[in-house]
């Protein structure tokens, strides 16, 4: 394993216990904007200002991070926090970056759920899902353009576009991704890329068994951490990628939530700072109360805990095979294709009126540069006053 995973790098100060704590405490309650965002904070603190790690070194573990599932930006600063201060170093990085944004969300989930809160939730809700729609999009073009440059991914994006909206499972989609990226490397290692197709395959049948047994059951407890335990291991890209995985699963499939509920969930968590991800305690909070934002929460983001652990074999095998390269390679494109058609399963409830406010908002954020996390502010103040003044334009 590369010592810089393994072992405290840098002569900066704060490599102890408390100063991770400190470094990634502020940074979980002051984070705006996502996992881009994130990671450029967490490069100007821990390269050009503490000189904890070199900028190689960072770069290194943020290959790392971006070939592994679940939350990119948490995993992140549990690597740097590992690699300055061991596995205490880690968890106490993760667990300081990850509890501000939970607890800020779990309250607002908690005060949005107030019966005397309803009519001011649904004017809130009402300004909130076209801007909500208009901040997929931006995510989508950003996302879309990265993946773009992959290999093959002219061939696989349109194919796996079309597979998302015939085929009823993301993990078909996924998979189906992975071996026609894995189909169009070329055949140079036969035997690998046998190996390889054949786990793909295996591993997306043992995903749809266990999707098709927890469907039947409805949200208890276990099912709900469960439930959350597996996405936060199975969810490629940004928080945004998330959203998509739940709008299919949790509202079309489980009926669990409803469209509006999830949309609440993750305007909490893009309104908060700190990890996308904290949709999940939203959305926990909705199905089991406090319990259920309790194991929703640890579900999500064990992962990225554990990710440590897993990300030496998994960077060893992407930089040795070309085979699991092209299979990466394709399950980022089909995760784009799985965003866009959440997009449009969050937008085609919106009225005409709405539908003015998602161009407004487009512009604002395409053309104008202006923050997702402003915009949503804004909407969200505004269905408050909408509501308190009950004016009648929604």
């Amino acid at each position: 394993m590369d010592s810089r995973l393994t072992a405290p790098v840098g002569d900066g100060n704060g490599g102890d216990a408390r100063g991770i704590a400190a470094l990634f405490l502020r940074l979980g309650c002051t984070a705006f904007g996502g996992p881009a965002a994130h990671v450029t904070l967490m490069e100007v603190e821990v390269v050009a200002k503490r000189s904890w790690l070199t900028r190689a070194a960072f770069l290194d573990l943020l290959g790392v991070v971006q070939v592994l599932p679940g939350p990119n930006s948490t995993e992140l600063a549990v690597h740097i926090g590992h690699a300055r201060g061991g596995w205490r170093g880690g968890l106490v990085a993760g667990f300081c970056f990850v509890v501000p944004s939970v607890l800020m969300v779990w309250l607002l989930a908690t005060v949005a759920a107030v019966p005397a809160m309803q009519p001011s939730v649904a004017a809130v809700l009402w300004w909130l899902t076209p801007v909500v729609v208009s901040v997929l999009c931006e995510a989508l073009w950003k996302f879309g353009s990265q993946a773009w440059y992959r290999p093959y991914a002219s061939l696989v994006m349109p194919v796996t576009t079309i597979a998302a909206c015939l085929v009823p499972s993301d993990a078909l989609v996924l998979v189906f991704g992975a071996l026609l990226s894995l189909l169009l490397s070329g055949r140079r290692t036969p035997g690998n890329s046998a190996a390889l197709a054949a786990t793909i395959v295996l591993g997306g049948a043992a995903t749809l068994m266990a999707q098709s047994s927890a469907v039947t059951h409805g949200p208890d407890t276990g099912a709900i951490f469960l439930y959350f335990l597996r996405a936060g291991a199975s969810v490629f890209g940004s928080g945004y990628v998330l959203l998509a995985y739940l709008q299919r699963d949790l509202v079309d499939v489980r009926h669990w939530l409803s469209l509006d509920a999830l949309t609440q969930a993750s305007a909490l968590a893009q309104i908060t700072p700190g990890p996308l991800f904290a949709t999940a305690t939203a959305a926990g909070y909705m199905l089991g109360g406090h319990l259920g934002a309790l194991v929703a929460t640890v579900g999500i983001f064990a992962p990225a805990f554990l990710s440590v652990t897993v990300s030496a074999p998994i960077r060893r095998l992407v930089q040795r095979s070309q085979s699991a390269r092209a299979a990466l390679d394709g399950i980022v494109v089909a995760s784009v294709a799985l965003l866009g058609r959440a997009i449009v399963g969050f937008a085609m409830p919106l009225d005409p009126k709405q539908w003015l406010v998602v161009l407004v908002a487009l512009l604002l954020l395409l053309v104008a540069r202006v923050q997702a996390t402003l915009l949503l502010l804004v909407a969200a103040v505004t269905g408050i006053v909408v509501s308190l003044l009950h004016f009648t334009f929604p």
